[in-house]
């Protein structure tokens, strides 16, 4: 791959992964206006968090291991950035399955967003 190409790639991962890690930040911001509370018992910009917080770092984690990895060639031991992939993956797994518990409290059959009586 030529240089200039490299860093025009290199730069573009860059980006893609301060996106995905500005979207987990901004998930756990504070919002009134949210249908329900996230597990974390507050109403946020995102009512899916931790999981969504957990599936944009997840992502950021994998952008960033390719841009190292084949971009810029990075010596990174490969079990270190695939241990935090995989704890990261964990976590979403783990959010995503008590999300659905608590969220079964909100639903009933006029809106995901009434809670049950």
């Amino acid at each position: 791959m030529k240089e200039k190409t490299r860093d025009r790639v290199y730069s573009i991962l860059l980006a893609l992964s301060a996106v995905f890690a500005l979207g987990a930040i901004l998930t756990l911001v504070p919002d009134r206006g949210a249908p329900w509370p996230n597990l974390l018992g507050y109403k946020s910009m995102c009512a899916f968090a931790p999981g969504s917080t957990l599936a944009c770092a997840l992502l950021a984690a994998v952008v960033c291991r390719l841009r190292a990895r084949y971009i810029k060639r990075a010596a990174l031991p490969s079990f270190v950035s695939a241990a935090v992939i995989l704890l990261l993956a964990g976590a979403l797994v783990w959010s995503t399955a008590s999300w659905v518990h608590v969220k079964e409290q909100y639903a009933d059959s006029t809106s995901s967003a009434t809670a049950r009586k």
